[in-house]
This record gives structure tokens, C-alpha cells and sequence, in this order.
């Protein structure tokens, strides 16, 4: 039970980074709109494998920051050099994952018969780019919706 009870705890972890990381959202909604492109770009389960892996590395990045900050916020009574140097450097290293992540996703999804396979397909099915065009409105309102 405790192996099962601590899937919960997790679930709600994210739950709560998600409810209060405008970050973690903004990250979340970036790799909805990836993984809606990719299928027209990634050939092989490897490319697959590496852009899954640098979306985990982002987004486990991002709650291991908002781990960090929370608890230093807790023992940090006021303001110290030391906290806010621990929050800047978690904070950077988000930053160079999601600079590695774009770099990836960048080197994955540049290729020109990928873009030819994708504007055929939104050529076939114009539903598809009208729905990611619509879906701004809700992924705004879901990055930018204020803290509860």
C-alpha cells in the first residue's frame, strides 16, 4: 500500500507545481504543440527516444526547481545571499535543459520534407491547423491563469 500511496503523493506534487508554475505550464504546453508536430518530423524510434528525453529532462528539471524553491523558502527566514544563490542556480539549470531541449527539438523538426509531410497533411485535414490555432486561446488562459 505505502509503494501505491506514494504514486499520490507524487500526482499531487505535480498537480500543485502545475497549479502554481506559470514555468511548468508554459513547458507543459510547448510539448503538447512538439508532440502534435512531431509525427510529421521524427522517422525513427531513436529521434522519438531523444525527444522524449529531453521533454522529461526539462519538465523534471522544472519540478526539481520548484521543490527547491519551496524549501527554501521555508528555511530562508527574509532575505539570504545564500537562498536566493541556490534558487538562481536550480533556476539556471532549467534554463540550460530548455535551451538543450530547443536545440534538440530545432535539430529534429528542421528537416524540409518534414515541413512538406506536415503542410500536406493540414492540406488534407484543415481542421488539424485550425484546431492548434484555436487551442492558443485555451494554452494562454492555462499558462497564464493566476495563482489560487
Amino acid at each position: 500500500m505505502k509503494f501505491l500511496r506514494s504514486f499520490t503523493y507524487a500526482a499531487r506534487g505535480i498537480a500543485e507545481s502545475v497549479r502554481t508554475g506559470r514555468n511548468l505550464r508554459f513547458q507543459i504546453v510547448a510539448t503538447v504543440y512538439v508532440f502534435l508536430l512531431a509525427p510529421h518530423f521524427l522517422q525513427s524510434r531513436e529521434e522519438w527516444a531523444i525527444l522524449c528525453v529531453v521533454v522529461a529532462l526539462v519538465l523534471a528539471g522544472e519540478l526539481f526547481n520548484t521543490a527547491l524553491e519551496r524549501l527554501t523558502d521555508h528555511t530562508a527566514h527574509g532575505f539570504s545571499m545564500l537562498a536566493r544563490a541556490a534558487k538562481d542556480a536550480a533556476a539556471g539549470a532549467v534554463l540550460v535543459a530548455s535551451l538543450f531541449a530547443v536545440a534538440v527539438g530545432v535539430l529534429l523538426l528542421s528537416r524540409a520534407e518534414g515541413w512538406q509531410a506536415f503542410l500536406r497533411f493540414c492540406a488534407n485535414f484543415p481542421l488539424y491547423p485550425a484546431a492548434l490555432i484555436v487551442l492558443l486561446v485555451p494554452s494562454w488562459i492555462f499558462v497564464f491563469m493566476p495563482k489560487k
